[in-house]
C-alpha cells in the first residue's frame, strides 16, 4: 500500500501495525523517516470493515475548484474541524 508523507506530501510505502487494540497506519518516508498514524481505536472494528473497502470514484460534480489535486485540494475539508490540520494525529517513531 502506499500513502502521504505528512511532512512533504510524497507519495510513501505504509502498512498497518495494531498495537493494544488501536490499528496504525506506518508510513516510511526516505527523506522524514518513519511516522505512526492512529486511524482506528478498535481494532477488532477496523477487521470487520475491510471487507468494505472498494475503489474511489470520481464524483459526479466537484464542489471546489481542482488546481494541485489530492490531497491539496479538499476544499470544505481544510475549513472543517475535524479535519483540520492542527488536530491531525501523526507521531515520529
Amino acid at each position: 500500500m502506499s500513502s502521504l508523507c505528512p511532512v512533504c506530501g510524497g507519495l510513501v510505502q505504509n502498512s498497518e501495525s495494531i498495537e493494544s487494540g488501536n490499528v496504525y497506519l506506518v508510513k516510511t518516508c526516505p527523506e522524514h523517516g518513519a511516522t505512526k498514524t492512529l486511524v482506528s481505536t478498535d481494532a477488532s472494528h477496523w477487521s470487520a470493515s475491510i471487507k468494505y473497502n472498494r475503489p474511489g470514484t470520481a464524483p459526479l460534480v466537484w464542489s471546489s475548484a481542482q488546481n494541485r489535486g489530492c490531497p491539496d485540494d479538499l476544499g470544505v475539508f481544510l475549513e472543517s474541524e475535524l479535519l483540520s490540520q492542527e488536530q491531525a494525529r501523526w507521531h515520529p517513531l
